[in-house]
């Protein structure tokens, strides 16, 4: 059985998104057709009764959505703990031990092997190895490592941890002061806060923001099975 879930964790991002986009719309929509009363108690009363039900719809969505959220990732979880290792040939095997013991091998040499290895993730993540050893930069042949997975999934969980706090989408008043005054101090958290707070276009993208994966296929072939 095959589970999609970078895109359900996406379209659950998407979703949250436009619904509470659509809250504060149908509140924007309410305090409109009180607007001629306002500076009256009355107007005061029935402000403070909108407010109270469009924060009370905004709290369900939350809890809602880090339901949603939470089952993804444990999910995600599960399949990374579960999957299994592909053991190298005794030919792999013996060409990764032949790039060990020289003394210098060159970028060429590492792409050539990369060719032959490109089927064993296990390999590819050696080779990456055999490249910093040999000091050869920006070059990378290896899947994402079991370690890896398990970073960029923790870090899913708390991209969604904080886009279920946000009671507002492309605000600044969560964060007091907009992070362009010049009396504002943001912490590395407000700026997490600013930097997650916006809209995604595909599962690539959401993937690439939310949990800083940059090799999207293999952290699929991990979570998604």
């Amino acid at each position: 059985m095959h589970f999609e879930r970078t895109r359900h964790y996406y379209e659950a991002s998407v979703s949250y998104r436009d619904k509470l986009r659509s809250i504060w719309a149908n509140f924007d929509t309410e305090m409109v057709k009180i607007e001629q009363y306002k500076g009256s108690k009355g107007y005061e009363d029935e402000k403070a009764k909108k407010e109270k039900a469009r924060d009370e719809e905004i709290s369900r969505l939350q809890n809602e959505y880090k339901v949603k959220f939470d089952s993804i990732l444990k999910g995600m979880r599960e399949s990374a703990n579960t999957r299994g290792m592909i053991p190298p040939t005794a030919e792999q095997l013996n060409l990764i031990q032949a790039l060990k013991l020289r003394s210098k091998v060159t970028r060429d040499e590492l792409q050539q092997a990369g060719n032959t290895l490109k089927d064993n993730p296990v390999c590819l993540s050696i080779l990456d190895e055999i490249a910093r050893d040999n000091e050869i930069i920006g070059v990378h042949y290896g899947a994402e490592s079991t370690a890896s997975i398990h970073e960029h999934i923790d870090a899913l969980a708390d991209s969604a941890k904080r886009l279920c706090s946000l009671k507002k989408c492309d605000s600044r008043k969560e964060l007091h002061t907009s992070p362009y005054d010049p009396q504002h101090r943001p912490g590395m958290r407000d700026l997490y806060t600013f930097r997650i707070d916006r809209d995604t276009e595909n599962v690539r993208d959401a993937m690439e923001l939310y949990g800083g994966v940059s090799d999207l296929t293999s952290f699929e072939a991990a979570v998604n099975e």
